[in-house]
C-alpha cells in the first residue's frame, strides 16, 4: 500500500501515482505486446547461444580421443574436390599413429615422414579384418586397425568472391 501526504503546493495525491503508475504498466504491457515475437526471438537467440557455447567444440582440439588408436595401424583416405564439388585427387595413405591428442593426431608412415590429422576422432573407424590395396600406390595393408575418410574441399575461385 501506498502512502503519501497531501501537499497543498504541489496538489499531490495517492490517485495521482496509482494513475500514474497504472499508465507505465500499460505502455510497457502495449510494448511487449507489440514486439512480443522479436523478444521471444531475441531470447531464444540468447538461449541457444549459450548452449552452443557450453556444448559446442571451440576448434580441433575441443575432441578427445575415446578409442585408443595410438600404436595402432590406420589407413586414410584423402579426396580433394574443387569449388562446384568435382574430384580434383584421391590418394591414400597408412601408417601408425604416434600422436593422438585434442590438438592432432600424428601418422607416422612406413617412409618415415609424417602425416598430421585434425582430431575428429568421430571419423576413425575400426576395419574390418583383411587385406587392403592402396589404389594411390598398390600397396597392400594386412589387417589394419582402423580406417578415416576425408574431403578436402578447395576454396572458391578469387573472382567468385
Amino acid at each position: 500500500m501506498l502512502n503519501v501526504e497531501l501537499d497543498r503546493e504541489c496538489n499531490f495525491s495517492a490517485n495521482s501515482v496509482k494513475l500514474s503508475a497504472m499508465a507505465n504498466f500499460m505502455e510497457i504491457k502495449k510494448f511487449f505486446s507489440r514486439h512480443a515475437v522479436l523478444l521471444l526471438l531475441l531470447g531464444t537467440a540468447v538461449l541457444l547461444l549459450l548452449f552452443y557455447q557450453k556444448l559446442a567444440p571451440t576448434g580441433f582440439e575441443a575432441e578427445t580421443p575415446k578409442i585408443p588408436i595410438a600404436g595402432k595401424t590406420i589407413i586414410i583416405g584423402v579426396t580433394t574436390l574443387d569449388s562446384s564439388g568435382k574430384v580434383v585427387k584421391r590418394f591414400q595413405i597408412y601408417g601408425t599413429v604416434s600422436e593422438a591428442t585434442r590438438e592432432k593426431f600424428v601418422i607416422r608412415r612406413p617412409n618415415g615422414k609424417n602425416y598430421t590429422l585434425p582430431p575428429f576422432y568421430s571419423n576413425v573407424c575400426p576395419a574390418a579384418p583383411g587385406e587392403y590395396r592402396l589404389r594411390s600406390t598398390g600397396e597392400v595393408v594386412v589387417n589394419p586397425d582402423y580406417t578415416t575418410t576425408w574431403d578436402v574441399h578447395e576454396p572458391f575461385p578469387a573472382d567468385f568472391r
